[in-house]
């Protein structure tokens, strides 16, 4: 659709949401995909990943880890977009116990639960999948439930396949998984050209389940870019798990939905993106979305025999 159609969306609140979307969080059956921009929603100095090797390689230079032209020379990587071997290089002179500080420094923030959070728990998700590191997700629903949510990790992916066969997950017992890992044991953190090549032939367990997920669930993906390198990277790892799905994937994305980049998600993965402008930068249409996705699973469930 066009630019303006796009436009038109956002000002009607969403009005028309993919039927096969809207019937798999009626079901129960919706898998949240979850990015940095959610995160931001919750706290506006929450770095993305950009952002967060720009911050390690200040330290770096700061403490004199790193001289003036290798600084200069990192940031004109990150440019180039190549973080995964900026990621290598500076877990390689900064000693471990200050690298995880640095990133427990800039990431485990603690502030109260945004909006966007709150909607994310009120969808009644029975998996929360995430690329971030920091905890919004847990603390969010601890502070709206008033208990504790079960957390995986990428390492824990037999557990989630032992969860998903024994169909022992509900709404009111869901499971969040940092597919990066988290802060909370910043040693699994997945960062760097090394932290990716174990995570892809050392844990195989965790790309079968993921594939397994993408084939039989409905998953939406929030708080990513057209061209974001986390979302990318993980889409092409399931690329073929994304063509055998059974239903189409969504992804909730700031661009136009017919623009030359959302375009290719569809091809090259199958994923259909729902596309905005935001008004500006605090993205409350992602707000509008989840208000109105909500009342139309809400809805649909009401009606259901």
């Amino acid at each position: 659709c066009s630019v303006s159609s796009v436009q038109g969306l956002i000002m009607s609140r969403f009005e028309s949401l993919p039927e096969p979307l809207v019937a798999a969080a009626a079901r129960g059956e919706l898998v949240l995909l979850v990015g940095s921009g959610m995160s931001r929603q919750a706290d506006p100095t929450m770095p993305n990943w950009r952002q967060l090797l720009e911050r390690l390689t200040d330290h770096a230079a700061s403490t004199n880890r790193v001289s003036g032209e290798a600084r200069a020379e990192l940031l004109e990587l990150i440019s180039g977009q190549k973080y995964l071997a900026v990621a290598e290089e500076l877990r390689e002179v900064m000693a471990l116990d200050e690298f995880r500080a640095q990133l427990e420094l800039e990431i485990e923030h603690y502030v109260r639960p945004s909006e966007a959070h709150k909607l994310l728990w009120e969808l009644e998700p029975e998996i929360v999948l995430t690329t971030n590191y920091d905890r919004f997700l847990e603390h969010t629903f601890a502070a709206i439930r008033e208990r504790s949510v079960r957390v995986l990790d990428y390492t824990q992916a037999p557990q989630l396949q032992r969860l998903l066969q024994s169909s022992s997950l509900s709404s009111e017992d869901p499971v969040v998984v940092h597919l990066h890992g988290s802060v909370a044991d910043t040693e699994k953190v997945i960062l760097s050209e090394r932290d990716y090549r174990h995570l892809l032939y050392e844990q195989p367990g965790y790309r079968m389940v993921l594939s397994a997920l993408f084939i039989t669930r409905t998953v939406l993906m929030l708080g990513f870019s057209v061209d974001d390198r986390e979302l990318l990277a993980l889409l092409e790892m399931l690329r073929q798990s994304l063509k055998d799905g059974s239903s189409p994937d969504y992804a909730l994305i700031p661009t136009s939905a017919g623009s030359v980049s959302a375009g290719r998600l569809r091809k090259d993965f199958g994923v259909d993106v729902i596309g905005y402008e935001p008004a500006d930068d605090t993205h409350a249409e992602v707000i509008d979305f989840l208000t109105t996705l909500k009342s139309e699973a809400d809805g649909l469930r009401a009606t259901a025999p």
